[in-house]
């Protein structure tokens, strides 16, 4: 329960600004003030690396790490369940990516896809990449 309301609180309460200002001494990224980005010492990026506006990153459990030099372009969903996220180095997303590093299981017909559980596997990006919509 506890973990449920802080988690509420990281991605809900926070001011966009007060994000924006801890990423930048923190990391020296530039997270634009319409950008959503979950107020958590479990998100980290490079120096260098930008989150451009109405981006969302959040995350349950797992780690969300994206290194430097970065674009996270507009409208841009990046989510970790409980398992890590890692973005390397010069990597450019373009709008409307959704990287998510979990799915529902959803095989067995007898059970409603909700009691099914998740599969969390995790997501490695490597260096110099470009991901397209």
């Amino acid at each position: 329960m506890k973990k449920s309301v802080f988690r509420v609180i990281e991605r809900h309460l926070v001011p966009s600004f007060v994000s924006t200002l801890y990423y930048f001494f923190r990391c020296r990224a530039l997270i634009n003030l319409d950008a959503r980005v979950q107020l958590t010492g479990r998100i980290s990026f490079g120096k260098g690396t930008v989150v451009k506006s109405f981006a969302v990153i959040q995350t349950s459990e797992g780690k969300i790490k994206i290194g430097k030099k970065c674009a996270i372009s507009s409208f841009n969903h990046i989510s970790a369940g409980r398992a890590d996220i890692i973005i390397g180095d010069h990597v450019r997303i373009s709008p409307h990516v959704t990287i998510v590093a979990a799915t529902r299981n959803y095989r067995k017909k007898d059970k409603l896809v909700i009691e099914q559980g998740f599969n969390d596997k995790g997501i490695k990006i490597g260096n110099d990449v470009f991901i397209g919509a």
